[in-house]
């Protein structure tokens, strides 16, 4: 299981360096968000729980060390507050239960909180479970119901799709020979696991999945939408070499009007939402830990504010689609 990843890419970017001596900078608030305060103590707690060893700096290197890191983390709770006010200010909430669902699902893929702390480490940012537990995944849940939200005030229409399954091997007379075979009997999965050299989809028993028009390249396009359900259709030939397809099901999707995945449209309101709520929201940063850059969208050290671009807004963690480098599908 991928761990849900919401850092921006600032976080993401940075190895954070682990303190355990740092020494503690007072009371108070660690930030002020619209009027909300993220607790010092929090920011701390997260900052002393990231491992690494600082022995080996000299006072300034160590003291910078833990400088970035407050920052680093400070922008992330930022975000995730920021996340936290405009999913309430559309009246949406995340269920207790939910996440802590969400959250022992997660203990139990990698065989408990050991397992997840090392799968947490692994990653190119690293976090610690409480703040996984406690920021990351109601922040991921938030961001799922404003896409969720968004989705339902879209114009949408229902588009064709077709499901299709192909095996792929380099020369005709290899097209010719399967084309036969499944004449005969033959079972299409079992010869795709066998014989296709698309690796992807030949395991999966060249299963390409529901697609709408405009997914493939030409030859194979054409062939898929011209084919009738269970017919095999082939040799068909593309740049990746000769195919032999079967459409095996018919359906329909619904679309945003004008062309577009729903949740994909949904999804980029949601990010153009929280470009703006970023570049609106009030931020004040406690003293000695930086200050709030609206337009990098982090906390910054106060002679950096204004040289960096935006971060990348936190995102939900839905898994990109990946595609074989053999199937026919358009780039």
């Amino acid at each position: 299981m991928r761990i849900r990843s919401l850092l921006s890419v600032a976080v993401l970017a940075a190895v954070l360096i682990g303190c355990g001596g740092a020494a503690t900078t007072g009371g108070g608030a660690a930030a002020t968000v619209d009027g909300h305060e993220i607790p010092r103590e929090r920011l701390e707690a997260a900052v002393r729980d990231l491992t690494g060893d600082t022995a080996d700096m000299d006072a300034d290197q160590r003291n910078e060390a833990i400088a970035s890191t407050q920052r680093e983390v400070l922008s992330f709770l930022i975000q995730a507050q920021i996340i936290h006010q405009l999913a309430e200010d559309r009246g949406l909430s995340v269920d207790e239960g939910a996440a802590d669902e969400q959250f022992q699902q997660d203990l139990d893929s990698f065989g408990g909180e050991e397992g997840l702390a090392q799968a947490l480490a692994s990653q190119p940012g690293i976090l610690t479970v409480g703040l996984y537990r406690d920021v990351l995944i109601p922040a991921s849940l938030r961001m799922d119901a404003l896409r969720e939200d968004l989705a339902g005030d879209l114009e949408v229409e229902e588009i064709e799709t077709r499901s299709v399954r192909h095996i792929l091997v380099e020369t005709e007379p290899e097209a010719e020979a399967i084309v036969e075979e499944l004449a005969d009997g033959a079972d299409f999965a079992t010869l795709a696991q066998e014989r296709s050299t698309d690796p992807g989809s030949g395991a999966q028993g060249g299963e390409l999945g529901e697609r709408a028009r405009g997914a493939y390249v030409e030859s194979f396009e054409a062939a898929v939408w011209d084919a009738e359900v269970g017919e095999v259709v082939g040799p068909v030939e593309s740049d990746f070499g000769f195919h032999v397809l079967e459409v095996t099901a018919t359906g329909t999707q619904e679309q945003a009007v004008g062309g577009g995945d729903l949740n994909q449209a949904a999804q980029m309101q949601v990010q153009q939402l929280l470009t703006e709520a970023f570049a609106a929201a009030d931020v004040t940063v406690g003293p000695g830990l930086g200050e709030w850059d609206p337009e990098a969208q982090q906390v910054v050290a106060p002679d950096r504010v204004g040289q960096g671009g935006p971060a990348q807004p936190l995102a939900p963690g839905a898994d990109p689609l990946e595609e074989s480098g053999d199937a026919p599908v358009e780039e």
